[in-house]
C-alpha cells in the first residue's frame, strides 16, 4: 500500500546524486501522496455560474468551465478554468440538484494546471457505500494483487453555497496514471459499463488514436475461438494473461459482483503498446464485499473471463493465484488495521464538518469491516485454508 512512498525514500538519495536531468522518467515524484498515502482530506468548493449550472442540468455529461476553491484553515487556493461535468452509472448518478458526482479536469482548459499534482480526478457521491471505504480499500487490494488501480481518498465538497458532504476522491485514468504502471502510456483505454463487453465498440477515454478499436476486436476474436488449444494461443497474443488472472482473482475475492468477471460492468481495458497486450483495470468498486456467498470459483459472466476459465491450465492458475493471494496478501488483520486507520481520519473530518454524522459513520465503517472478515473467512473455509487466527498465532511464536 505504501510501496510507492517507501520506494521514493529509498531512491531519493540516488536521484539527487545523479542529478534531476539524468533521473529516469519513471522515477518522477508521485503526485498526490498527501491525499492518497497520508490521508489529507481537502475541502473543495465547486463554483459554477448560473448559465453553466443550467448547461449541466440539460447535458450533465458535457464539460462546463468552473472554479474550484480549496480551503485550508483560513487560506484559500483558487483553480480557475477547470472543466467540470457530472458522472455516475445507473445506480449512482444523481442530478445537479441532488447529490451529484463530478469529473473534474484541471488540465483540459488550462494546460499544466494540477490539483495536488493531479490533472484529473473524480468526486464520487458514494451513495451506494455509506462507509466511504470500499473504493479506497479495494483499490489498494487490487494494487497489492499486482493489478494497476487508480488511487482513492476523500474530500469534503461544496457546490456554490450548498454543502454536499464527504465524497470519495479518485484519481483519473489518464496518461499521468498510466505512466506510473506502464512503459508506454500512449495506448487506448477502453471504458466498459452497463453490460457492455469486448465484442462491442467501447468508448475511449485516453489514448493517442481513440478511433482505433482493432486490438479490442482482436481480443473479441480470440475469445470466440472454439478450440481450447487454439484459443489459448490466440489469447496469449492479445491479453496479459498473468495480470488478467490476478484481476479475476481480486474481483472474486472482493465479491465485486458489479465488475467485469461477475457482472460485465464497471471495467476498463488498457492497450499496453510495450507488450501489445490488453490489461484490465478495476472500476466502480463501491459495492464490494456485499455478497459473501459468491463461491471461490464462480461462473464467470464476462466474455474474456469465461473464455480464460474454460482453458484448463488457466483455470488451475486462477485457483492457485486465489490461494496465493488469500495466503499472503488478503489477510484479515492487516486490512482491518488499514480500514480503521482510514475510517478514523474520515470520522475526525466528519466530527468537524458534519458532526451529526460522525458517530453513525463509525457503525457503518464497522459494518464494512465485518463484511470483509466474513467474506475472507468464507473463502478460506471453502478452499480449506488455515484460519487467519492460526497463521497469526504461528507467526507470533516464531522467534
Amino acid at each position: 500500500m505504501r510501496r510507492l512512498f517507501l520506494l521514493s525514500l529509498v531512491f531519493a538519495p540516488w536521484l539527487i546524486a545523479i542529478g534531476a536531468e539524468d533521473a529516469p522518467a519513471r522515477a518522477k515524484p508521485v503526485p498526490a501522496l498527501d491525499l492518497f498515502e497520508q490521508g489529507v482530506i481537502p475541502r473543495v468548493r465547486i463554483e459554477l455560474s448560473d448559465d453553466n449550472m443550467e448547461r449541466l442540468r440539460k447535458s450533465p455529461r458535457r464539460y462546463v468551465p468552473g472554479t474550484v476553491v480549496e480551503t485550508t484553515g483560513t487560506a484559500e487556493r483558487r483553480y480557475t478554468n477547470v472543466a467540470i461535468r457530472l458522472k455516475g452509472g445507473p445506480g449512482s448518478f444523481r442530478t445537479l440538484d441532488e447529490q451529484p458526482a463530478f469529473t473534474v479536469n484541471f488540465d483540459r482548459l488550462a494546460p499544466g494546471q494540477t490539483f495536488h499534482g493531479l490533472k484529473k480526478l473524480h468526486l464520487n457521491n458514494s451513495v451506494q457505500d455509506s462507509s466511504l471505504l470500499a473504493e479506497k480499500l479495494c483499490r489498494e487490494m487490487f494494487e497489492a494483487a499486482g493489478v494497476p488501480a487508480p488511487r482513492a481518498g476523500h474530500a469534503f465538497v461544496t457546490l456554490n453555497k450548498r454543502r454536499l458532504g464527504t465524497y470519495v476522491l479518485i484519481e483519473g485514468v489518464n496518461k499521468q496514471f498510466l505512466k506510473r504502471h506502464f512503459a508506454d502510456a500512449s495506448g487506448n483505454v477502453y471504458d466498459g459499463h452497463s453490460r457492455q463487453d469486448v465484442a462491442q465498440r467501447l468508448e475511449v477515454n485516453s489514448g493517442e488514436n481513440p478511433k482505433d478499436q482493432s486490438r479490442l476486436a482482436a481480443l473479441a476474436a480470440a475469445v470466440r475461438v472454439s478450440s481450447v488449444k487454439e484459443r489459448r494461443a490466440a489469447l496469449e497474443k492479445v491479453l496479459d494473461i498473468d495480470r488478467f488472472i490476478s484481476f479475476m482473482a481480486a474481483e472474486v475475492i472482493t465479491a465485486h459482483w458489479d465488475g467485469y468477471s461477475l457482472g460485465v460492468n464497471n471495467f476498463r481495458i488498457f492497450h499496453d503498446k510495450a507488450t501489445d497486450r490488453m490489461v484490465f483495470l478495476p472500476q466502480g468498486l463501491d459495492q464490494t464485499f456485499q455478497r459473501k456467498e459468491i463461491p471461490a470459483q464462480p461462473d464467470m459472466k464476462g466474455l474474456v473471463a469465461k473464455a480464460v476459465m474454460e482453458v484448463p491450465e488457466y483455470r488451475a492458475r486462477f485457483r492457485a493465484r486465489e490461494v496465493e493471494l488469500l495466503t499472503n496478501t488478503f489477510l484479515v488483520d492487516p486490512w482491518v488495521k488499514r480500514l480503521r486507520e482510514v475510517a478514523a481520519r474520515v470520522r475526525v473530518e466528519l466530527a468537524e464538518v458534519e458532526p451529526s454524522k460522525a458517530e453513525e459513520y463509525i457503525k457503518r465503517a464497522a459494518s464494512y469491516r465485518r463484511r470483509i472478515q466474513q467474506r475472507l473467512a468464507v473463502l478460506r473455509q471453502e478452499l480449506k485454508l488455515e484460519p487467519t487466527e492460526t497463521i497469526a498465532a504461528r507467526k507470533a511464536d516464531t522467534p
